[in-house]
């Protein structure tokens, strides 16, 4: 007999433009490639529900879906309400986990708890926690995975105020929550393994992106010619920690190296939303591509990528992504993250 999973994701992960989003949906993938009996709950915004029909067809996997809702409330509700929930439950102050209290997902996934029954319920997201309530602890185990520390994921991301350091508290909460009320945390890396395993998690595995095995190639073509091809992918600008290090990358690591060694290298700028204030800094043989389409076709041509690591936690795939193309990477000891 089929063993039966209940997959609780954010956003619809498809289409794929992001590390978080290629985890998630080669996940649910890899559900269905080991036989499970698998069924997804998931948000979206009004114009996917023909891209939800296209892949529950491909998957052959029903997807529930809830559309999301955006806080429309005047201040003084606005008001009313944290101070509601300030009392009754203050971990609820972080915005992720509340979304999971909407009295339309609640139902959605009590009915299908009820009707599917799943041997596992297998949560995207820390933040989840607030629905574990509803599960029968007896019939059905609980699997969350993290995809990064939350709590210092903001923190590093933030500005260092008050009112963050307040956020940064609340949000260590939710991962102590979700650590102690799951039966297994699946950590993205071995340094999160520890930190689940310290808040007193039952059972902590190591689980890397589920994206990677699809990109492992049995060789690069190491060439030999000049300049050499040297990238670096982050998926947006718009991301703090992503933007920190393409003003690195232009202010310091290109002058450094164009001193020396003008010719011997070409750099390659990929990923979304380019601060145009720092088109100023790009040189005669550093190139920004944007978003590429056929992303493949490019890395073909790429020779070394270098991706420094300044803040962020999790698994950050711009590092293991290179590694598992097998393209030589130069990257910062934090970055790897216990690997």
């Amino acid at each position: 007999m089929r063993r039966s999973i209940l997959v609780v994701t954010s956003k619809f992960p498809w289409p794929i433009i992001g590390a978080s989003e290629a985890d998630r949906a080669y996940g649910i993938m890899q559900f269905k490639r080991l036989g499970f009996n698998t069924e997804v709950i998931t948000k979206i915004v009004n114009d996917k529900s023909d891209e939800v029909k296209r892949v529950a067809q491909e998957l052959s996997t029903p997807i529930h879906c809830i559309t999301y809702k955006y806080a429309t409330a005047g201040i003084i509700e606005r008001i009313r309400k944290y101070i509601t929930i300030f009392f009754k439950h203050p971990m609820l102050l972080d915005g992720a986990a509340y979304e999971y209290t909407d009295p339309e997902l609640v139902e959605l996934f009590k009915e299908r708890l009820t009707n599917f029954k799943p041997d596992i319920v297998w949560f995207d997201m820390t933040f989840m926690w607030p629905l574990i309530q509803y599960v029968n602890r007896g019939a059905t185990r609980i699997v969350t995975r993290s995809q990064n520390n939350e709590a210092l994921h903001y923190w590093e991301e933030e500005r260092k105020t008050p009112f963050s350091f307040i956020m940064y508290q609340i949000k260590k909460q939710t991962e102590k929550e979700s650590a102690r009320q799951s039966d297994v945390i699946a950590a993205i890396t071995p340094n999160e393994k520890i930190f689940y395993e310290k808040l007193g998690a039952k059972r902590v595995v190591t689980l890397p992106l589920r994206s990677m095995p699809h990109l492992i190639r049995r060789s690069h073509i190491i060439r030999d010619i000049k300049p050499l091809n040297v990238f670096f992918a982050g998926s947006t600008y718009n991301v703090p920690h992503n933007r920190k290090v393409l003003e690195m990358l232009l202010k310091q690591i290109i002058p450094k190296v164009n001193k020396k060694n003008f010719s011997e290298f070409h750099f390659y700028i990929f990923g979304a939303k380019f601060p145009k204030e720092l088109e100023r800094y790009l040189t005669k043989n550093s190139t920004y591509h944007g978003y590429v389409n056929e992303y493949e076709k490019a890395m073909e041509n790429m020779d070394i990528a270098l991706v420094p690591s300044i803040s962020g936690r999790g698994m950050q795939q711009k590092i293991f992504e290179p590694l598992a193309r097998g393209i030589p990477t130069i990257t910062s000891p934090r970055g790897i993250n216990g690997y």
